[in-house]
Parts: C-alpha cells; sequence; structure tokens
C-alpha cells in the first residue's frame, strides 16, 4: 500500500498570511496535495465573515491548529479557547503556535468536549490525525481512516467535559464566536453547552458528518433560536449547492452524507443572511 511507504516526517510549509506551519508529510497530506486555505474555503470564509476584532473563539477539535492561526493572524480575534484531546495533535498545535508567536493568545484544553463531564474512550486515527472521534459516535467500530484502510481500531482514554461546565466554572471565558469539527460528535457538543448558547448566543461554524447528525445539530440549534444557513445540496446534487437558510423542507431533505455539509448559525440573521464567500487569503 502506497499510503505505508510515505513517509511521516516533519516539514514546515509557507502558508499565505499566516506563515511557516508545520505539517507530517503522511499524516497531513491533504495539506500538500490540495491548499489547505481553499480546501477549507467555506469554513474559513464563515469564520471570516463571524470573527469580530477582539472577539474569544472556541476552536473545538483544533487539531494541528490552521483555524487558530488564521481566527488570530488573519480575523483579529483576541483569544482562541482551542479544544483538542489528543496528545499528539496537541504537542503538533504547540509547535505551531510557536511558529506563529501567537502561543500568549491561546488557550490549549486538552479535553473532548460532548455531554456529561468525566473521561470517555477515544477511536484515534494514526493515520490522517483527522478522523479521530468518541467511541460514543463511532460505537465501538475504528475511526474513518482506520477502517478506510482496514486498521484495527485504537483506543485511547480522554478527558471529556461539556462547555456548560467549563464556561459557568470560569475555566474558560464564554466565546463570541464557536468553531465545530469532531467527527460526527457535533450534537453532543451542543448538547452539553445549551445554556451556554442560551446565555451568549455565539455565532456558530460547523462541519457536519452525515445526515442524521446534521439533523440533530439543525433542530438543538433551531430549538436554541438560531437561524441556521448553508450551502444545501438537494437529491444527491452537486456541489457547493445553494445558499439558503436551512428550513423544514431542507430539513426533511437532508438524506445524503453532504445535503448540508457546513452550516453557520446566528441568533442575528443579518450576520449570515449573504453566502459565505471562500476564503480568499492575499499571497506575501
Amino acid at each position: 500500500m502506497v499510503l505505508r511507504i510515505i513517509p511521516d516526517i516533519p516539514w514546515t510549509i509557507q502558508l499565505p498570511e499566516i506563515g511557516a506551519f508545520r505539517i507530517y508529510v503522511r499524516r497531513n497530506r491533504g495539506y500538500w496535495l490540495h491548499d489547505p486555505l481553499t480546501n477549507e474555503g467555506f469554513m474559513l470564509g464563515a469564520l471570516q465573515r463571524a470573527v469580530r476584532p477582539g472577539d474569544v473563539i472556541f476552536d473545538v477539535g483544533a487539531n494541528a491548529g490552521l483555524y487558530t492561526r488564521c481566527a488570530l493572524q488573519c480575523f483579529q480575534a483576541a483569544r482562541v479557547i482551542a479544544f483538542e484531546p489528543v496528545p499528539e495533535n496537541v504537542k503538533h498545535l504547540k509547535h505551531n503556535l510557536r511558529l506563529g508567536a501567537i502561543e500568549s493568545r491561546v488557550q490549549i484544553v486538552p479535553t473532548a468536549l460532548a455531554e456529561s463531564d468525566g473521561q470517555g474512550v477515544f477511536q484515534k486515527d494514526n493515520v490522517t490525525f483527522a478522523s479521530g472521534t468518541l467511541d460514543a459516535v463511532s460505537q465501538g467500530e475504528p475511526s474513518q481512516s482506520h477502517a478506510q484502510y482496514k486498521f484495527a481500531a485504537v483506543t485511547i482514554t480522554v478527558d471529556v467535559a461539556t462547555m456548560d461546565s467549563l464556561v459557568s466554572s470560569g475555566a474558560v471565558p464564554p466565546p463570541a464566536v464557536i468553531k465545530l469539527d469532531v467527527e460526527g460528535a457535533e450534537a453532543m457538543v451542543l448538547r452539553g453547552g445549551r445554556r451556554t448558547l442560551a446565555a451568549h448566543q455565539p455565532i456558530v461554524v460547523v462541519e457536519l458528518h452525515g445526515a442524521p447528525v446534521g439533523r440533530e445539530v439543525v433542530r438543538l440549534l433551531w430549538d436554541a433560536g438560531y437561524t441556521v444557513c448553508g450551502y444545501f445540496r438537494a437529491n444527491n446534487g452537486q456541489p457547493p449547492g445553494v445558499y439558503q437558510k436551512i428550513g423544514q423542507r431542507e430539513w426533511d431533505g437532508m438524506t445524503d452524507f453532504y445535503s448540508l455539509h457546513h452550516l453557520i448559525a446566528a441568533v442575528d440573521p443579518t450576520r449570515i443572511a449573504d453566502p459565505i464567500e471562500p476564503f480568499a487569503p492575499t499571497p506575501k
């Protein structure tokens, strides 16, 4: 298998408006196979729309730190709370924060956000370090990359906490914007953050992982008083779809994995009414 012979050595690349960013050649191969800023166009464009100077951002599923770096270096956020439960990812994240000279503006929380406090089993992804998820999501099955390449499951025990408990205890400040990419645990995170959503009304930017969890996420946000928008693809249509407010008709039509792959939600609908344009960095 070609994947097995790709050396997993560290390599520092240069990203527009961010600068030096370290990846590993095998596990982060998407960074050199595709332009990462373009590949993450909607999510970064949505953050560009949502973030205002001085905001506190929750980067839930921070991984190597791409979104944290963009929030601080491109979008003028004041501070990022980076949630990342996997020790190897935390080490990688810290290195990239040092490269950006932004360590003092980031609080790393080595915890998985969920709907309860304590500990949980986590399905690791040793192939790409991007598809790891809580075992409660995968129901005992290996992470997506391990399943794709027929690798055995690898699990670790991680700390888990609710957003509400961390905010109410003062362990982290309340967010103005939440970026959420947690490989299927999106609804779990939001269920554990109901009080935070109600009290602070942050804009929420989500990458969804399948129609069932997508419908649950939209319903949770509706119940919290949010308007939800995104590029919706009806009847397995081609990307990017049509940017629109997600209503009952679209909710009923969320049957394909990518019917609604990303969303942005806000209590103030004027903040998200216009179509999200992909982030377009200015080369230096």
